[in-house]
């Protein structure tokens, strides 16, 4: 490509003067275009490629808010500096960025209704022109050639990384107690492709609208599993919940759902949550506890069906059944898990 195009600069042609993507702006617009290409028939136009992030700017996507920022545009805004933040986001600094933008062949209500209005004014006859010759009648069917500010696009992230502030990474010592990780705090966990979606319509007072499509999605044209994803590992393995050292975990499969309108089937029937449920759910875990004030004394057990509820107004947490293994520290003492 001999020149530098960033995907704002794709974009930007359906958008009026003055408008922009509200939280979504400065992203759009450090997001390089790597490679593209163009499709157009009588329905609209459709442009495919890839895009990365430039420079040393700290992305990210915020799903509870459905925005995406990054640091450079503010960085007290960014999540990471939030020490009150409950609800989860996701690091895409170093993710590999597939798109889509679908552009129909609709003539913009906003556009037509803003020529009749300022036709008679002086000096815009030659613009006014041009627009005629575009379409003499913008409001007949589509297609038309007229001016468009309606769109889709979808943003396919790979190699995504969720980073839940409100736990803390662990290691396993040698005599199997779970201890603080300082070197690795901050636990993150590597997800699928996680699809997103920018839209606007033609008419008048159609708003700018961010939707998660799918976590989990093979492709731009998989629709995948809306808002439930199985998640591929966290690192480190384990990790403490909250900021005590009270209870840890480990665990093998989990699945994230951040949907509003889709929950888990085993968490539905088990921990009987509805539709608007948002959290982690781990079927096989390993999990320890260490009572505050009870020094020397800690349990480990095998436990099936944790859950983790996160949002804004805090964590939820519940446990179905368990099976103890052993507890042991400096007392070599041995429980159950209640």
């Amino acid at each position: 490509m001999p020149y530098d195009l960033s995907l704002f600069d794709l974009i930007t042609p359906y958008l009026l003067r003055g408008d922009s993507f509200g939280a979504w702006h400065a992203a759009l617009s450090t997001l390089l275009v790597r490679e593209h290409e163009i499709a157009v028939d009588e329905a609209g136009v459709v442009i495919r490629g890839s895009v990365s992030f430039e420079g040393t700017v700290r992305p990210y996507l915020d799903l509870s808010r459905m925005t995406m920022g990054i640091e450079a545009e503010n960085t007290e805004g960014h999540p990471a500096n939030d020490a009150s933040r409950r609800a989860p986001w996701i690091d895409i600094r170093d993710s590999k960025i597939d798109f889509e933008l679908v552009v129909p062949r609709v003539a913009s209500q906003k556009v037509s209704t803003a020529v009749a209005a300022i036709g008679p004014a002086p000096g815009f006859a030659n613009t006014a022109a041009v627009f005629g010759a575009y379409d003499t009648d913008p409001l007949d069917a589509p297609p038309s050639d007229y001016p468009s500010t309606a769109f889709v696009l979808d943003l396919l992230l790979v190699a995504i990384v969720l980073r839940p502030p409100f736990l803390r990474g662990a290691k396993r010592e040698a005599d199997g107690q779970l201890v603080p990780d300082p070197a690795h705090e901050q636990v993150s966990f590597t997800l699928p492709r996680i699809k997103v979606r920018l839209s606007q319509g033609s008419g008048a007072n159609d708003p700018l609208v961010a939707t998660l499509v799918s976590l989990g999605a093979t492709g731009l044209d998989d629709p995948g599993d809306f808002g439930v994803a199985e998640l591929i590992k966290m690192d480190p393995p384990y990790a403490f919940i909250g900021s005590s050292n009270c209870v840890g975990f480990g665990f093998r499969s989990a699945v994230l759902d951040l949907s509003d309108g889709s929950t888990p089937p085993d968490v539905l029937e088990q921990f009987g949550f509805d539709e608007s449920w948002k959290g982690l759910y781990l079927p096989e875990i390993r999990l320890f506890v260490a009572p505050e004030g009870a020094r020397d004394f800690a349990v480990d057990a095998g436990a099936r069906n944790l859950l983790i509820g996160f949002g804004d107004d805090g964590i939820t947490g519940g446990l179905r059944s368990h099976r103890a293994q052993s507890g042991r520290r400096a007392a070599q003492a041995r429980g159950a898990l209640l």
